[in-house]
């Protein structure tokens, strides 16, 4: 599932970049490669600088009064700077990140999903939806979702439909993407049970039991952002779509229920005449609202800043349900009963179907 020819050089050439994006704040929190081999020569690897602190999550939950404001607005600033980085001259397009014959920055393969560089934002996302289509027919799970009327409902949309709704992102802003911030505290697009994950990402760092964002303990400084083998060039919204350290940053797909969608809505709104729910099971409001606050601090460009992140939202989350990550995991579905596996297939099927029903598939 992981294109580990060019996962090396992607880190390596994203941590250049990184850098370079940083370099204004006080304090240095991209680490230094000592040295790395691609896996195109063999087996690749890095050493890298290993950086002092405790991941945010730990330290989070212990904050108080004022403290979780300012940790946030860190940590806001440092992602505007990534938000707004002006990418060198080479990088031409979307996608992973390489480097070229001479030494500089280019747009390479991607980590995730293969495939890559591409000239437009439209050519990527078209490719994901080739590949989860291909990734779809290798588990037997779903196996391509034989046997239902989805398959053509697929290939309609992929010729004729997806091309239309990805008219309005041919002029997105090029945009370095870390795309692993952290672990997630949201829950899967159609599904309640908390234990499903959320994307290929929020799986990984669980099974690494990692977060990307270290922190001073005492001082409460950020000291180091880390794991960039999942960067890559794409939109302003993107990193909406992936992990956040778990203070409800990330944007959801349509069919949201409960708190989960007043979220959306509030995020979407800019949480203009917003009114805290009584209920806090699922969305600790307090750090929603500080969150967005930290963001409008910063002057990041928040989701209810960018046009059409709602519709490229549910883009990438029925992408990401043509065939859900978690069901090409042998181990997962191993712990799932048969009974469990298909009733997650029963609502995965059942998911796609109204996002292609939106768009008149």
């Amino acid at each position: 599932m992981l294109n580990n020819k060019v996962r090396v050089e992607n880190e390596v050439a994203a941590i250049s970049l990184m850098k370079d994006a940083l370099s204004a704040l006080p304090t240095r929190l991209v680490p230094d490669v000592y040295g790395w081999n691609t896996a195109t020569e063999g087996k690749g690897w890095i050493v890298e600088e290993c950086m002092h602190g405790e991941s945010l999550s730990k330290r989070f939950s212990e904050l108080s009064a004022s403290q979780p404001e300012d940790v946030l607005v860190q940590v806001a600033h440092m992602f505007k700077l990534i938000q707004n980085y002006q990418l060198p001259p080479t990088v031409t397009g979307f996608g992973g990140l390489n480097f070229d014959s001479n030494g500089q920055v280019v747009v390479g393969g991607l980590t995730i999903w293969f495939g890559g560089p591409f000239q437009t934002f439209q050519d990527m996302y078209l490719h994901i939806f080739r590949k989860q289509l291909e990734l779809s027919e290798t588990t037997p799970l779903v196996n391509g979702w034989e046997g239902t009327d989805l398959r053509l409902r697929f290939q309609q949309f992929l010729n004729e439909g997806m091309p239309k709704v990805l008219e309005n992102y041919g002029n997105v802003r090029l945009t370095l993407v870390h795309r692993d911030l952290g672990k997630s505290s949201s829950r899967s697009s159609h599904s309640q049970s908390p234990s499903t994950p959320w994307t290929f990402m929020s799986l990984l760092s669980k099974a690494r039991n990692v977060e990307n964002l270290l922190i001073d303990p005492e001082t409460l400084q950020l000291t180091a952002i880390l794991d960039f083998d999942f960067s890559h060039i794409a939109s302003p919204a993107d990193e909406y779509f992936y992990p956040f350290p778990s203070f409800h940053g990330i944007v959801a797909g349509p069919f949201e229920e409960g708190e989960q969608r007043t979220l959306n809505e509030a995020q979407l709104n800019g949480f203009k005449d917003f009114k805290t729910p009584t209920s806090q099971e699922e969305v600790d409001w307090n750090l929603a609202k500080t969150w967005h606050s930290a963001l409008e601090t910063a002057g990041v460009e928040s989701p209810a800043d960018i046009d059409g992140i709602d519709e490229l939202a549910a883009v990438y989350w029925f992408l990401l349900d043509v065939c859900p990550p978690y069901f090409l995991l042998p181990r997962w579905l191993k712990r799932k009963t048969i009974k469990q596996q298909q009733a997650l297939k029963k609502e995965t099927e059942a998911n796609l179907d109204k996002y292609l029903k939106r768009w008149g598939y």
